[in-house]
């Protein structure tokens, strides 16, 4: 079975949410952090065995 392409909505919410916090000049930006290694490991292992 082919792997399936699943894309990930965090970097649209990420920058919805640094637009709203740039139009009140708050000068807080919210970042996306990548997966830690056991997590990453995980999400490969359950989406290979698909």
């Amino acid at each position: 079975m082919a792997k399936k392409n699943i894309k990930s909505v965090v970097p649209n919410v990420t920058k919805l949410v640094n637009g709203w916090f740039k139009s009140y000049k708050s000068g807080y930006k919210f970042e996306q952090e990548p997966l830690n290694e056991d997590t990453r490991k995980v999400l490969d292992d359950y989406f290979s065995n698909e």
